[in-house]
């Protein structure tokens, strides 16, 4: 379904140019319209691309640059990076990270 989600995306942009806002959210997630329009209404939002959803964190292995080390936040991941991520062959750090990701797609 990403090719979908992705043709989707490129023709909502070109059909509905003049719309400010694109929403995209599964078919049992349940929307609080009244709060995400206050959010939406907020001034910092008119001024370029906003992002409303799940950021997760991960780190990246320096030797492979394969994911590794996920969190919920920047603490958690980093914790998670000294356990998860593979030590290198030629020792010193394992990973990079952890960065901020968006995950999912609303």
């Amino acid at each position: 379904t990403g090719e979908k989600l992705v043709a989707w995306f490129q023709q909502v942009v070109v059909i509905h140019r003049e719309a400010k806002f694109f929403l995209k959210a599964d078919w049992d997630t349940w929307v609080h319209t009244v709060r995400l329009e206050a959010h939406l209404r907020q001034p910092a939002l008119l001024s370029g691309p906003a992002y409303f959803g799940n950021t997760l964190w991960c780190s990246y292995s320096v030797d492979d640059f394969q994911p590794c080390g996920y969190g919920f936040g920047p603490l958690q991941a980093h914790g998670a990076r000294k356990v998860e991520c593979p030590p290198l062959r030629r020792g010193g750090m394992r990973a990079v990270g952890p960065f901020p990701y968006a995950a999912g797609l609303f």
